[in-house]
């Protein structure tokens, strides 16, 4: 494997992961503003 092709991967992994943070957080606030905080 190369060296560009394995960073690439990662970097996709990293973006993949970012997104699922933003969702996350999105959900916590949508939650947090409906009165209610849930847990994770």
């Amino acid at each position: 494997m190369k060296v560009r092709a394995k960073a690439k991967a990662k970097a996709k992994v990293r973006a993949k992961a970012k997104a699922k943070a933003k969702a996350k957080a999105k959900a916590k606030a949508k939650a947090k503003a409906r009165g209610r905080v849930l847990p994770r």
